[in-house]
């Protein structure tokens, strides 16, 4: 009897749960404070009027130029010469989870990569 007690209780609690959820996500209609109306929708609509929402990466990135950035990784690992990769001007390097100095790293060292 306890048992489906305690059943009964753990069911109409996740139903109150997921009532006030849903509740809370629905978008209402009303006018919120006293005396005050909603504002007219603007025509800007989508990612300009959202400073949250997400914008896509502007540059495309293909297989061929995946490609060509892991053959410069591999030919720059094997002869220990970073500036056969294209890099930014900011990029920062880490090793075992600390920054180290360009000239420090692992990656100065020719690595025979199969």
């Amino acid at each position: 009897m306890i048992r489906a007690i305690r059943s009964m209780v753990v069911f109409l609690s996740c139903l109150l749960l997921i009532a006030a959820l849903f509740s809370c996500s629905q978008q209402s209609d009303t006018t919120g404070e006293a005396g005050t109306e909603k504002a007219a929708p603007s025509d800007n609509t989508g990612a300009e009027s959202d400073p949250f929402a997400y914008t896509p990466p502007s540059r495309e990135c293909d297989r061929a130029m995946l490609i060509r950035a892991t053959e410069s990784y591999v030919a720059a690992q094997e002869a220990g010469d970073l500036n056969k990769i294209a890099l930014a001007t900011d990029v920062r390097f880490k090793e075992d989870m600390s920054e180290v100095a360009r000239d420090k790293g692992l990656w100065n060292t020719p690595l025979p990569i199969a």
